[in-house]
């Protein structure tokens, strides 16, 4: 058997103590000793948290599962890490939070890498140290007022976890980091649950009471921790520093002739900038300045599709840049006593306001995604969909998105009998994913080779069962299916799904 510095001197630390405290206190990094060698990682901890602590507190490090969520706080000992040390996880770049007494630093697991078994590398200009870690990615589907976490395995299959009773809600987002998310809902009063993903399983740890109203959207940015709640009567902004424990603006009114136009959806900027409105009367865009959180913008107003009578639009997502906006179009609930109309793709170039400047956009080009399928829900994944090992360029992921549809049928005739994600992108011809004999109205795209995840129904109408299904986003075939017991009640089959990112 082999025999290295790291092997007899952890045991050593451990019976010993190496003048390390189970609950160091973090330390101002001008009191961190200069590096005297290569780095040594002897001991990585989950933290079951994603709060990074102050100068001064203690860092208790007696627990751990052995596995960490995206997110969630590490606290990493060794030898030798100096004063800036680079640490990455699964090769990407991760920023040091805070050292500690004893040696340590503290890390967040950072998002879009592969979750499974990890490599975490610390490294200054004498060298480097590294060591393993099992890294877990979390989704959750909602459905019913019954949200149903679930375990995104390295394979891409799904384990259940314990379901969590939500009444009334109805709206699923996460926050930038992933570490939690929040479910939104209610009718006459708007409710928020902040659910906590980076302990031993996600738990509710506070419900806010949001004012009157009926609860529309909730929305967060992937690059800035920041969110917005939108019902139809106010919008109400808050950060989230704190991802479980979120800062609220004062509750803003939203613009009356906007309001009357019907909010369908919301989305809102990478670099929380702009939000986005999708509006039913006279298919029509609503971007909202947000430069200054406390006295949102006026909405400057854009028409998606000039000469369409119907009320088509459906759903919209920006890229991770916030330079590019996409919407959905095509047969709802809405229009289908008009005719069936083919399903279309919007892509948008949008301008940030600021300065008292309105922010801007313009329609680049619209496209047809197929006849006789229904939108559901879009996505935009925040890096490139590329199979591993390969060495083919792909698109950018300005240029991806993906769409749940349904055949246009369902909306008349409830059904569930067949469904997929359409994945497009300018100039290409479409690709089916994630098809099969279940309906999807929700799904989400997540991961360095990424993974596409759809939430829906499956089985007859009147029995249906809620399902999640997973599958590569570059190619068809290879889908994973989880059912989670009893679909929603409702005959449109409204799901949310929110995987961490």
């Amino acid at each position: 058997m082999k025999f290295n510095a790291i092997t007899w001197l952890f045991p050593l630390c451990m019976v010993a103590g190496c003048a390390v405290s189970p609950t160091p206190p973090v330390i101002d990094v001008r009191d961190v000793s200069a590096a005297g060698g290569a780095p040594r990682v002897l001991r990585v901890v989950d933290l079951g948290t994603g709060l990074t602590p102050r100068r001064g507190a203690q860092v208790d490090t007696r627990g751990g599962q052995g596995r960490a969520v995206i997110g969630e706080l590490l606290y990493i000992l060794g030898e030798n890490f100096g004063k800036q040390p680079r640490v990455a996880i699964a090769g990407r770049g991760t920023q040091v939070l805070a050292h500690t007494e004893g040696g340590g630093v503290l890390v967040r697991v950072p998002w879009g890498i592969d979750h499974g078994a990890v490599e975490i590398e610390v490294v200054h200009d004498r060298g480097r140290g590294t060591r393993k870690l099992t890294v877990q990615r979390i989704g959750l589907a909602l459905a019913g007022g019954v949200l149903h976490p679930f375990r995104l395995e390295p394979d891409g299959a799904m384990t259940a976890l314990d379901p969590i009773k939500l009444p009334d809600a109805r709206l699923l987002s996460m926050s930038s980091d992933g570490s939690a998310a929040y479910a939104v809902g209610g009718k006459g009063s708007v409710n928020m649950w902040v659910i906590d993903l980076t302990g031993p399983k996600p738990k509710v740890v506070d419900e806010r009471k949001l004012g009157s109203g009926n609860a529309l959207a909730v929305v967060s940015s992937e690059q800035r921790p920041f969110g917005a709640v939108i019902s139809d009567e106010q919008i109400t902004l808050f950060t989230s520093e704190n991802a479980t424990n979120p800062t609220f603006y004062k509750p803003q009114k939203i613009n009356i002739p906007v309001l009357k136009k019907g909010i369908v959806a919301a989305a809102m900027g990478g670099q929380a900038r702009t939000m986005a409105l999708l509006l039913s009367d006279l298919n029509e865009l609503a971007l909202v300045d947000m430069s200054e959180p406390t006295k949102i913008g006026e909405p400057a107003l854009v028409k998606l599709l000039p000469g369409e009578v119907l009320s088509l639009v459906k759903d919209l997502r920006f890229s991770t840049d916030g330079g590019t906006l996409w919407v959905v179009s095509g047969d709802n609930a809405r229009s289908v006593e008009g005719g069936m109309q083919p399903a279309r793709l919007t892509m948008l170039r949008v301008t940030p306001g600021g300065e008292e400047k309105k922010p801007a956009a313009a329609v680049h080009k619209t496209w047809q995604l197929g006849q006789e399928l229904a939108p559901m829900q879009l996505a935009v994944a925040r890096g490139e969909p590329k199979p591993p090992g390969t060495a083919i360029r792909s698109e950018p992921s300005s240029s991806a998105v993906y769409a749940a549809m349904a055949p246009s049928g369902v909306l008349t005739a409830p059904a569930n009998d067949k469904g997929m994600v359409r994945r497009s992108s300018l100039g290409q011809e479409p690709v089916d994913l994630l098809s099969g004999a279940w309906r999807l109205t929700a799904h989400d795209v997540v991961g360095k080779t990424q993974r596409a995840v759809g939430a829906g129904c499956a089985g007859p109408a009147d029995k249906a069962k809620l399902v999640v299904v997973s599958g590569p986003a570059w190619e068809k075939g290879k889908v994973k299916k989880l059912e989670l017991g009893s679909g929603p009640a409702d005959s449109a089959c409204t799901t949310q799904v929110r995987v961490q990112p």
